[in-house]
Order: C-alpha cells, then structure tokens, then sequence
C-alpha cells in the first residue's frame, strides 16, 4: 500500500452489535474491519521502511563526511608537523649563526680540545716563536754590523780610530811642521768625534 492511497473507513463493532446484526452484515463489516486493520498494519511498514531507508542514508552520509573530516585532519596534522619542523630549523639556524657571531669561551676551549684543532695552534704558536726569535736575532746581527753613533761598531770604530791619530801625532811631532799639522788634525779629529757623539779628552 501506497502513501497516496487512501484508508479504507473505519469501522468499530460493539457488542451490541454482534447480538443485533445478521450474519452476513457481520461478515461484511468483519471483513472491512480486517481491510482497516490491514491498510493500517502496510502503512506503518511503510514508514518504518522509509525511516529505516532515510536513516541508513543518513548514516552513510555521516559516514562519508567522518571519513571527509578525517583525511582533513590528517592532511591538516601533516601540515603543522612540517611546519613546526621547519619553525625549529628555523631556530637552530638562528641560535648557530648568534654563536658563530658572538663564540663563547666554552665554545672556544671545546673547539681547543679538538686534537686536529689544538694541534694546529700548537703548530702555529711554535712557527710564530720561532719567527720572532729569528727576527730578533737579524736585528741584534744589523745592530752589531751597521755603523751609527749607537751602535757597537759605531762605538768601537772611534777609539780604534783615535788610537791611530794619537800615532800620527806622535810622528808629527817630529816633524819640523809638526805644531801646525798637530792643531789641524786635532780640529778634524774633534770635529769628527763631536758629530758622532763620542766624548773624547786628549
């Protein structure tokens, strides 16, 4: 039975009725009684029918969304994870590139223990003491070997010098001209002796 077929009338028997109709009314009203009855009992199958169909096609359909939602989530957990790593990468760069700007000390005895590391300073601390002992050496060689009033040659070269003035000056004392040639090899020497900076007494 259909939802556009009507129902048949309704129809009610009292006792009253059972003791006052005839046989064949009785049937007749029994039987329509039963077509109520059963017009009735196929429409509540109906609708329990199309209750049960709409409720199946809802939950399908709340089914598919869940599912829907799900892989949404997924994708969208997914997303924030990456995220989120690379927000920590992000971090880590940040912090190694303040260290590498600004190195601490502890980063610089831990980068001193490194055996490849601390052997290379070691290597180098040795060639720099080396240079400077082989700098100051050539400076003590120049300083003993160039001529200048303060260096040792400079200081040593007067009174050799002076030493064999004094012999000409004996020898010119012997010669007949020897006063005059005393006194201008003194004014020389004097010269000399004073532009060096070398205080001699005669």
């Amino acid at each position: 039975m259909t939802n556009e077929e009507p129902l048949p009338k309704k129809v009610r028997l009292s006792e009253t009725d059972f003791k006052v109709m005839a046989r064949d009314e009785l049937i007749l009203r029994w039987k329509q009684y039963e077509a109520y009855v059963q017009a009735l009992e196929g429409k509540y199958t109906d609708l329990n029918s199309n209750d049960v169909t709409g409720l199946r096609e809802s939950e399908e359909k709340l089914k598919q969304q869940q599912q829907e939602s799900a892989r949404r989530e997924n994708i969208l957990v997914m997303r924030l994870a990456t995220k989120e790593q690379e927000m920590q990468e992000c971090t880590t760069q940040i912090q190694y590139l303040k260290q590498v700007q600004q190195p601490s000390v502890a980063q610089l005895r831990s980068a001193m223990v490194d055996p490849a590391i601390n052997l290379l300073f070691l290597k180098m601390k040795s060639e720099l003491e080396q240079t400077k002992d082989k700098l100051e050496q050539a400076q003590n060689e120049l300083s003993a070997w160039k001529f200048t009033p303060d260096s040792q040659t400079g200081k040593k070269f007067p009174f050799s010098w002076l030493n064999c003035i004094h012999t000409h000056i004996f020898f010119i004392h012997l010669s007949v001209d020897g006063h005059l040639g005393c006194f201008h090899l003194l004014v020389i020497v004097s010269n000399v002796v004073v532009n060096r900076g070398v205080q001699v007494s005669f």
